[in-house]
């Protein structure tokens, strides 16, 4: 692919003109302050966006570029075919003269046109939505036109040129249909990201034409345009498609957040007013870490400054600064720098962990917070939060920045990125792939120069906390050092390549050992001293610091509770690891070479050594560790296959410990805060299990791992988090060795709940079979968990419609339960099961008398317990089957009530919107219906593939009220201009998906597509 230099070079040097010609121009007025009707945000005019003025000036400068490269006649012919329909009008006189000249047998140049006229279609299409996307704007559109007609021309005698351009535009026609499809729908107060991304393409296809033109113009008939020496083409052609590819990918990505793009993930559903913070400005959330050692980089932070300042940039409003670069380079540091730097220019900035969506959802939650924005928790709905940042973040003007660090996967990130809001954004990563979809500024951090790695280095050898102070102190040090010391020191300065994580450990290390004043000892050591990292994990192997590692670590095996606890730190989370996980409270879960934990001044001793050899950082007392040092550690040659288990043993121990247990398949919602402190750390142990085992270490799973699983995966299942829980699920399974025992037997039940809930009715009932066979062998028949099986049997019979048997389940479990202490909430559930089968009989008196009971038993809770959505919305439906729908609009409205306060974004939210929404259907409020059902609509898209069933009945049901009123321009227009016809084959599309061997023919329409969602949310 051609790189930026590649394209300049085949701009300025491969096109020459042809000696004598000149350039023609059409004047472009580019939009100003003055002369443009869409500069500045006015009121009442949502579209007049400054950045729609910036995209109006790229385009008219995007065609004058190409306009200069064209000859007098060629822009003439431009000119003359400057429409669509003369467009049609040329390719039929360009095909008619070559039937005149050929006969009627195929040749390149009508294969060529027969490509065209498809292609023409859809970015006359294109072009359309662009021009109107750009209101108050007015942007030409013109030359695009007469400009590919001029291609096609030059072809007409030139087959080899006909062939080229044709395979190019094959390539090209693909793209533009699919962009077609992706811009359905968009209008002109779409998100200002639609434009950027349309621009980039079309701007893409006619700078590549125009280019072509002149390629054309200055080459002999019969030259191969893709071969050999004129390659330059070919790469030109390639790179266009490869950043047709990326935009296609960022647009497409954009329109699954939503209906609108992502204006769902912008506006919270029930809310349509702006989110007011409380909180007092500047804020400035950062780690605690200390930057006065910091060195090198000024040009990189003067470059990420004018990005962020330049206020005529043409991106978009949202300037996002990549920097990317092998691990251990500076990047968070120079992130943190710049932040620190610049503190004062932005009245709020924040700090976003990024490594994984845990770290994510927590870091939002902590804006949110820090923020005070209305109904945040500690222990809320982390997705809510995420909506309520984004809101602020929308429609506030204060100067913000966000610094994503440590990005990992792009796909994390997805979600989280605020598109469509004017601010700053950081992003570091080690990947430079992850950022590229950002499609902003990207920087690779290039390693310290010698000189500011001796400066580094000296500060940190011998303490000095600034560099600008004792600048003067350092130069005395050097100038006073002996040469043997200076040669010393430039040794290791280059075996560190400039790497400042590097340098931080080596002078900590030497500064360990006292060798301060005799670094040539030092040295000797280092030599001596083999790489002893295994090669088998990627990014360490052969890595520059494997040696210091090795050494760092041999020096820590001096002390054995600080080598323990690194061991333990490495298995975790790095970012800020919460020091009460190492001080249980039941100081027999730390006996033996973990009993340095029940004494937290021996804790203590343990970290400040790590510390003192640059291994770990503690921030506010947080242990935290870089994530380069955690893997060199756990795959050191010198830790022992027994010293690993050891380890992850402990570990184990530790997380289960601090992590609340999932008892006799109880539910958890009382433990939410604890849980959510502590889920990142039993995740990172349970990849990392998974891990070992791949590169060839295979880890045992202890009974405190097997014991902690299920209780996460029950927690990720109470959060809406099934796929993740079931990932973890499949990590256990894979790493139990006894598939007999009730560990198993509770783990197979806890994926249950998740298959079920996702409506994966088949795999529910598989996992649960298995479970029942281990319980009922092991188990007295009258065991609380057995009776959680036979509940949950229930609900897979009652989903199947079989009604009798899943009556009888439920009744088993009820007699089992019944009167058991601290079984309470599952009791009352027991009787709304029962109710819900017994309104599916039809009996409605028997279902009410349940739903009392249930609903008795719940009260003692609190009026606002999650557990009270369950019944209200089982009641609120029974009674909207009944008619009764006064009494089902109060119940379903608590119910939602209590949801948009603590899980706003669940899917039984969205289901709670839909049935409020046929209320209103049935009472023929149709506008209020339409825009309740758009509610859950937005919700239902936030789950991606996990919200199609919901989806698919929410549109359905849309359809069927513009059947109703299919004059009604209002509802057409809060149906997003699709009429009842388009919702229907939507629908039915997802429906055929989803149930390829299901049928439209089935009488119960309504059955049919209620089957698409999960049980409880029908």
């Amino acid at each position: 692919m051609a790189t930026a230099e590649t394209r300049e070079e085949f701009e300025g040097q491969l096109f020459r003109r042809v000696p004598g010609s000149s350039s023609y121009s059409r004047h472009y007025v580019l939009p100003t302050a003055r002369n443009d009707p869409g500069h500045g945000r006015e009121k009442g005019n949502p579209n007049g966006s400054p950045s729609r003025s910036i995209y109006a000036t790229r385009w008219a400068r995007a065609l004058e570029r190409c306009e200069k490269t064209l000859n007098k006649t060629d822009y003439e012919t431009v000119a003359q075919y400057d429409s669509p329909e003369k467009l049609l009008i040329g390719l039929e006189e360009l095909q008619q003269e070559n039937v005149a000249r050929n006969g009627a047998k195929p040749t390149p140049l009508s294969r060529l046109i027969d490509q065209i006229r498809p292609t023409q279609r859809s970015f006359q299409e294109l072009l359309t939505v662009f021009v109107a996307a750009m209101i108050p704007n007015v942007v030409s559109s013109t030359f695009a036109f007469g400009l590919l007609y001029l291609c096609v021309k030059l072809c007409r005698d030139r087959a080899t040129a006909s062939r080229s351009l044709e395979g190019m535009v094959a390539k090209i026609r693909r793209r533009l249909a699919l962009m077609a499809r992706y811009s359905n729908r968009i209008s002109s107060d779409e998100n200002d990201e639609f434009c950027l991304t349309f621009i980039d393409i079309l701007e893409d296809l006619i700078v590549l034409w125009s280019h072509f033109v002149t390629y054309i113009r200055n080459h002999p008939p019969h030259t191969r345009l893709f071969h050999e020496d004129h390659s330059q083409l070919e790469d030109l052609v390639q790179e266009t498609i490869s950043r047709m590819d990326d935009s296609l990918s960022h647009l497409g990505r954009l329109r699954n957040l939503g209906a609108t793009g992502i204006e769902s993930q912008l506006q919270r559903t029930d809310l349509e007013s702006g989110v007011v913070a409380s909180a007092s400005f500047p804020i400035s959330l950062l780690p605690d870490t200390r930057t006065e050692h910091f060195v090198g980089h000024k040009d990189l932070l003067v470059a990420m400054h004018q990005y962020f300042q330049n206020k005529d940039n043409e991106k978009q409003e949202l300037k996002i600064y990549s920097l990317c670069g092998i691990g251990g380079v500076g990047k968070t540091e120079i992130a943190m720098k710049f932040s620190k730097e610049f503190l004062n220019e932005f009245d709020a900035i924040f700090w976003i962990g990024a490594e994984s969506v845990d770290s994510l959802q927590r870091s939002f939650t902590k804006v949110a917070l820090a923020l005070g924005l209305p109904n945040v928790k500690v222990n809320g709905d982390p997705d809510h939060h995420l909506t309520l940042v984004h809101q602020w973040l929308r429609g506030t003007d204060k100067s913000w920045l966000l610094i994503f660090d440590n990005v990992e996967e792009f796909g994390h990130i997805e979600r989280f990125l605020p598109f469509g809001c004017r601010g700053s954004v950081i992003i570091t990563t080690r990947y430079a792939e992850q950022a590229k979809p950002c499609r902003r500024k990207l920087s690779t951090v290039e390693p310290l120069s010698l000189p500011d790695s001796e400066t580094l280095f000296l500060k940190l050898l011998y303490g000095l906390p600034n560099a600008t102070d004792d600048e003067q102190r350092i130069t005395q040090i050097t100038s006073e050092m002996p040469a043997k010391e200076k040669q010393a020191i430039h040794y290791l300065l280059t075996q560190m390549d400039g790497l400042a994580l590097g340098i931080q450990q080596i002078a900590a290390l030497i500064r360990y050992q006292e060798l301060v004043g005799d670094i040539p000892k030092f040295v000797e050591k280092y030599r001596r001293r083999p790489q002893s990292i295994h090669a088998k994990p990627s990014g360490i192997a052969g890595h520059t610091l494997a040696t210091l590692w090795e050494m760092s670590f041999t020096a820590v095996r001096s002390n054995r509770n600080s080598f323990i606890l690194l061991g333990l730190i490495s298995c975790l989370q790095p970012d800020e690891i919460p020091k009460a996980l190492f001080l249980p409270d039941d100081i027999s879960r730390v006996q033996g070479e973990l009993s340095f934990c029940a004494d937290e001044d021996d804790l203590d001793d343990a970290i400040d050594l790590l510390k003192g050899l640059a291994l770990i950082e503690r921030r506010k007392d947080k242990p935290s560790i870089h994530r380069l040092l955690q893997v060199a550690f756990l795959f050191q040659t010198g830790l022992s296959q027994g010293e690993r288990q050891q380890i992850f043993d402990f570990v184990s121990t530790l997380v289960d410990h601090a992590f609340p247990a999932q008892e006799k398949d109880r539910q958890m919602y009382d433990q939410w805060t604890k849980c959510r402190m502590y889920i990142q750390h039993a995740r990172s142990i349970t990849t990392l299990h998974s891990g070992l085992r791949r590169a060839g270490y295979p880890m045992a799973a202890p009974k405190t791992f097997q014991h902690l699983i299920p209780a996460c995966v029950w927690h990720l299942y109470e959060c809406g988090s099934e796929r993740e829980a079931l990932e973890m699920v499949e990590i256990a399974i894979s790493s139990s060795s006894d598939n007999e025992n009730l560990l198993h037997a509770q783990l197979l039940n806890t994926a249950m709940i998740n298959y079920f809930k996702l409506n994966d009715i088949e795999n529910a009932r598989r996992v649960l079979e298995e479970s029942r066979i281990i319980r009922e062998k092991l188990m007295d028949p009258q065991n609380e968990e057995l009776a959680a099986t036979y509940a949950n049997f229930g609900s897979i019979e009652l989903a199947e419609g079989n009604l009798d048997a899943a009556l009888e389940y439920y009744q088993r479990a009820q007699k089992i339960r019944m009167g058991l202490v601290g079984a309470e909430s599952m009791q009352g559930l027991d009787h709304m099961c029962i109710g819900r089968v017994l309104f599916a009989k039809g009996d409605f008196e028997g279902a009410v008398r349940e739903y009392k009971i249930c609903e008795q038993i719940y009260s003692q809770f609190g009026p606002d317990h999650y557990l009270q959505v369950r019944i209200n919305f089982a009641w609120g439906g029974m009674e909207l089957a009944r008619g009764e729908y006064s009494a089902s609009r109060a119940l379903l409205k608590r119910a939602l009530h209590i949801l948009l306060k603590q899980t706003p974004n669940d899917m039984k939210a969205a289901a709670t919107y839909f049935k409020l929404g046929c209320i209103e259907t049935e009472l023929k409020n149709y506008r209020e219906a339409m825009d309740i059902f758009n509610k859950g609509l937005k919700i239902a898209k936030l789950h991606g593939e996990d919200g199609l069933g919901e989806i698919a009945r929410i549109i359905r049901k849309q359809a069927m009220v513009l059947e109703r009123c299919p004059d009604s321009e209002d509802l057409l227009s809060l149906a997003n201009m699709q009429d009842a016809e388009h919702l229907r084959g939507e629908a039915e599309a997802i429906l055929r998906r989803l149930r390829p061997s299901g049928g439209l023919d089935d009488e119960d329409e309504d059955r049919l597509f209620d089957s698409l969602v999960n049980p409880f949310n029908r």
